[in-house]
């Protein structure tokens, strides 16, 4: 996608600044972490080992906002997926926005089970979005977005696939000097057929799209969502504290339900894994960066396999809790 000419602008002006004023060396994005923790476990990394009450450490908008004061970058990053685990994250997209920065968000978080369960006002401000794990989960007003980009593996399609839904006027400011391949002004122009597209994969995302129509469209199937949901997230919140869900309820997502056994007891969950298996429950352990247990229940994912989950987890508490 091509740079906007506001934000173009924005950055020459800056970098035109710091010549002037004879600096060579000069931050041009700002990485701001508001949270300590991280979702990854990397071996040799030392801020697994801090403390607890170091690692659960996170900065406030306010705090959020002199950093970006102070550093004066015209653009701010906010790395990883655990942002979304910040309570005050619409906040501070919100905060940043008003200071003119520019904003790319990613709406939902398979690994920590947590989405965006509004879209943050950036007014004329062009904002991007990864919408791979919940796109056509519910309706969204693509009239907000400069683009929305979404691998179709989890609601559209098999893996192979990608939507883009891009303002026609961005797309048409890209770089000249990029590969053809890789502009979006290219497949516009040819339609999506520059080169040869993963035919089975768009034919399967077309079937899905119809079923998706016959179903009622987005608003229905954000009904059935929200429905699945619910039923998964009572059983954890009704369980007496033997299942824990690791996330705000705010910012619980809908499509990925992240949840612990018996305070993180590691064997307890992994015996929850193996016997759901066997119960033909699949594919129920957390993510490996995380660990925990949780159940991915996309828009194919019907109401009858949540209720046996649900069952299930009753069943497995009455015997080992």
């Amino acid at each position: 996608m091509g740079v906007p000419i506001s934000q173009a602008w924005t950055v020459a002006t800056y970098v035109l600044k710091q010549k002037l004023m004879r600096r060579s060396r000069y931050p041009l994005v700002l990485m701001l972490e508001p949270l300590m923790r991280c979702n990854l476990a990397c071996a040799g990394c030392g801020k697994i080992q801090y403390p607890a009450h170091v690692l659960k450490s996170q900065l406030t908008p306010e705090q959020c906002f002199k950093a970006v004061e102070e550093c004066g970058t015209p653009m701010v990053a906010i790395p990883g997926g655990e942002p979304l685990l910040h309570p005050q994250m619409p906040e501070i997209v919100a905060g940043l926005v008003a200071r003119k920065k520019y904003v790319y968000m990613c709406t939902n978080n398979t690994i920590e089970g947590s989405q965006w369960t509004s879209i943050p006002e950036t007014g004329g401000t062009p904002l991007v979005a990864d919408m791979s794990s919940d796109i056509l989960s519910r309706p969204i007003d693509v009239n907000r977005f400069g683009c929305i980009f979404a691998g179709a593996q989890k609601n559209l399609g098999p893996s192979g696939a990608t939507v883009v839904i891009v303002r026609k006027d961005l797309a048409e400011r890209a770089d000249k000097n990029l590969p053809t391949v890789l502009q979006y002004r290219t497949h516009i122009k040819e339609k999506s057929l520059y080169h040869t597209p993963p035919t089975f994969a768009v034919y399967i995302v077309g079937l899905v799209l119809d079923w998706i129509e016959a179903e009622g469209g987005a608003a229905a199937i954000e009904k059935k969502n929200e429905a699945k949901a619910q039923l998964l997230y009572d059983a954890i919140d009704s369980s007496g504290g033997f299942y824990s869900g690791p996330i705000e309820k705010a910012s619980r997502s809908k499509m990925n339900v992240t949840f612990r056994i018996a305070g993180g007891d590691e064997a307890v969950e992994k015996k929850f894994a193996a016997e759901s298996g066997e119960a033909k429950l699949i594919g129920l352990g957390g993510h490996r960066s995380v660990g925990g247990m949780r159940a991915s229940i996309y828009n194919a994912v019907p109401k009858p396999s949540v209720q046996t989950l649900v069952s299930f987890m009753k069943e497995f508490q009455r015997r080992n809790g």
